[in-house]
């Protein structure tokens, strides 16, 4: 049985690197995004996601073949039914990094392209997502804005916290510590979870 993974998390809580994980030691691999913003430097077509113009992203949605897609500070991002497909049929498993709202799309997404889905949350302790951030920031990770913008980024996580666990149904919770054994735990968890599913049709835990 094939699967598509979702991924959700608050900022800072470390479910890119998760992720990374994932794709480095177990077989999955990211949902690559199609998008109209400008290609950043060291960002590689293909591997990164791929940059189309808005009249090509247009067509894309016109013909059916954007699976969804949303605009965002004016420019437009999706995914493609085809961009599933590929990496189904590389025998690997698609996952993909999405806020609440999108856990039932790619739920919708998965049962029209015959898949079961398997959506994860990733919880933190609030401090831990704070200092995370203040680190970025420090270590010039983060842009360095003026003091406003960070005030309303650390606020925007606090909320996600307190307010994006409940905010779609999650079919696992899991805790991540802070520490890179952690991380390289959860990721084992995640993958044992999607194996049961492969097996049994369900996750045991």
């Amino acid at each position: 049985m094939s699967l598509l993974l979702t991924i959700t998390g608050p900022s800072c809580s470390g479910k890119t690197t998760l992720l990374q994980l994932l794709c480095e030691k177990y077989g999955f691999s990211q949902i690559l995004s199609t998008m109209t913003r400008p290609i950043r430097p060291g960002e590689v077509e293909g591997v990164h996601g791929y940059f189309v113009s808005k009249e090509r992203f247009a067509e894309l949605v016109d013909s059916g073949e954007m699976s969804q897609h949303i605009n965002f500070s004016g420019e437009l991002y999706g995914s493609t039914w085809a961009e599933v497909e590929r990496i189904v049929d590389m025998g690997r498993t698609p996952s993909v990094i999405v806020e609440p709202n999108g856990v039932p799309q790619y739920g919708a997404i998965a049962e029209k392209l015959g898949l079961q889905k398997i959506s994860i949350y990733v919880q933190s302790k609030v401090d831990y997502l704070v200092d995370r951030y203040c680190r970025r920031l420090l270590g010039g990770i983060v842009s360095a804005e003026g003091n406003n913008y960070h005030a309303k980024r650390l606020a925007s996580i606090v909320s996600e916290y307190e307010n994006w666990p409940t905010a779609a149904e999650y079919d696992h919770f899991i805790e991540n510590c802070g520490t890179v054994e952690g991380l390289d735990n959860l990721a084992q968890q995640v993958n044992n979870l999607v194996n049961e599913v492969k097996v049994y049709g369900k996750s045991r835990a």
